[in-house]
């Protein structure tokens, strides 16, 4: 259930091989009950997180590439989008598709709001 200060977050990451491990990394870093982890095609996963503030969720997503790429040594792309309060989850996916694909581009972690 979402409050009024939450902002429900989708963090869609994508590798280039390793899922089996890159699933245990991102399971150790993800650790509320109420955050969801979802491996989709592609070498792609979905994640999803309640949080109060929009730096926490690029803390997050930090943390886990950091994790991934120096333990994997493998290249991990991050795309991050948000709904405020009512706003239409709906919105989520194809806003953090459209993340990852400028995250790919320019190799940054990319937020869209």
């Amino acid at each position: 259930m979402r409050t009024h200060n939450d902002e429900l977050v989708l963090i869609l990451l994508q590798t280039n091989k390793s899922l089996d491990r890159v699933s245990k990394i991102i399971h150790s870093q993800i650790k509320r009950k109420s955050d969801i982890i979802e491996e989709m095609e592609d070498n792609k996963f979905a994640i999803t997180v309640h949080v109060s503030l929009p730096e926490d969720a690029m803390s997050i997503a930090l943390r886990i590439k950091k994790d991934i790429e120096s333990t994997l040594n493998i290249k991990v792309n991050i795309g991050i989008s948000y709904a405020k309060n009512s706003e239409d989850d709906s919105k989520l996916l194809s806003q953090a598709n459209r993340a990852l694909e400028e995250s790919i581009k320019s190799e940054k972690i990319i937020i869209i709001r």
